[in-house]
């Protein structure tokens, strides 16, 4: 599934909400404005159906916002079905579905390059560990044909400097503990989708976000302000004989 088509999805979704939120604010700005003139009332209601289409673009654009911030930093959309997460000295670290079982590979751009090099790029790693220039992790070396997802079991270990492309194989975890210790890595392998977890998302991704929504929380004081000021101006000019209308 691209990621336009799911970008679709979520403009799709977005007017779903809108059109009976749209409803919902008419109704509301009605009730806000009932003690105020019929042009203000009007105004009112006119902002309810129109502000919940506002604000479902505004949140489209801020998660295209991030989305590109992602991928400026070498990482994916954030949403969709593509996994990328870039690793020391141009490794990059990529899954496609789920992130249960990835591609570490060289070669961002190709990534049928992965497992074509089979010293130097590892394809269904189940579990991985980045420290400095090491990798240590494990991957399933069967078929992927003959074994569903949810049974991929490692079959093969491995420690590997992406900066000199040493390489120490490993028949067992056990193994690869002692091999990992005589390099100076204390092997401490996390899961396919725990290594991506923890390596997508940085304390900047949520500087950005908040930078982006600053925007939208300007306006929202701003309309607040406007919204008392009108009702103000509109009850000192009707006065208190005003009947409400229903």
């Amino acid at each position: 599934m691209g990621v336009a088509f799911v970008f679709l999805i979520y403009i799709v979704l977005a007017v779903c909400l809108a059109v009976p939120a749209g409803a919902v604010g008419a109704w509301i700005g009605g009730r806000i404005a009932r003690k105020t003139d019929k042009k203000t009332k009007h105004t009112f209601r006119i902002a309810g159906i129109v502000l919940p289409f506002l604000a479902g673009g505004y949140l489209l654009a801020w998660v295209a916002g991030m989305s590109a911030f992602g991928i400026a930093t070498g990482r994916d959309f954030g949403f969709g079905d593509g996994f990328e997460i870039p690793l020391h000295n141009g490794y990059h670290w990529s899954a496609i579905d789920e992130p249960t079982a990835a591609c570490v590979y060289v070669n961002k751009d190709e990534f049928s390059a992965c497992g074509s090099d089979q010293r130097n790029s590892f394809y269904e790693v189940l579990a991985l560990q980045e420290e400095g220039d090491w990798l240590a992790g494990s991957f399933d070396g069967r078929s992927y044909e003959s074994f569903p997802p949810e049974d991929r079991q490692p079959d093969h270990w491995f420690l590997f400097n992406t900066r000199t492309h040493e390489r120490v194989d490993a028949i067992s975890e056990a193994e690869l503990r002692q091999k990992a210790a005589q390099h100076g890595v204390a092997l401490s392998l996390q899961s396919s989708a725990d290594f991506y977890g923890s390596h997508r998302y940085h304390w900047y991704d949520f500087a950005i976000g908040l930078m982006l929504l600053l925007p939208g929380i300007a306006v929202m004081i701003w309309l607040y302000r406007k919204t008392r000021r009108m009702l103000r101006e509109a009850a000192m000019q009707t006065g208190p004989e005003v009947v409400t209308t229903r």
